[in-house]
């Protein structure tokens, strides 16, 4: 099978700002890294976050749905750690790896299923992320869930 690939077209629409034109959708974009809670946009590490708990909650209900397993409600908390921010800043002297270092992920699932339901639903969603399957040779991956009713 030949590999598939997928294409997205990112222009600088200001001085801190992205715009991605993906199939028919647009997404603003700030800096790689935003340290004030009043940045206008969300930044590119956080929508990278925010894309593996998409894919990982997205795909334990498509995975849960198809064992008729009802889910009442599932949400990530996902947390990064870069391994110098400071470079990302241009701070003097700063030196090292500004990349992600480690991702936590902790996922909260509300169903009245018990644990031993959901466990393999969990268990096949993460082999089967592509997202998963990346960042764990990039950084330090934990992942976690909670079942409760």
């Amino acid at each position: 099978m030949d590999p598939l690939s997928w294409t997205v077209r990112v222009a600088a629409s200001g001085p801190e700002a992205a715009t991605s034109y993906v199939r028919r959708h647009k997404v603003e974009t700030g800096d790689a890294v935003a340290f004030d809670v009043e940045a206008p946009r969300v930044s590119a590490l956080e929508q990278v976050l925010s894309a593996i708990g998409a894919d990982l909650v997205t795909g334990l209900l498509k995975r849960a749905k198809k064992r008729r397993l009802e889910i009442d409600s599932v949400e990530a908390v996902v947390e990064g750690t870069l391994g110098n921010p400071l470079v990302t800043l241009d701070v003097l002297g700063e030196e090292g790896d500004p990349g992600l270092r480690s991702v936590a992920v902790r996922v909260y699932v509300s169903t009245l299923h018990m644990p031993a339901d959901i466990d393999p639903v969990w268990s096949e969603t993460v082999t089967r992320s592509p997202l998963v399957a990346t960042f764990r040779r990039a950084a330090d991956l934990q992942l976690s869930i909670k079942v409760t009713p």
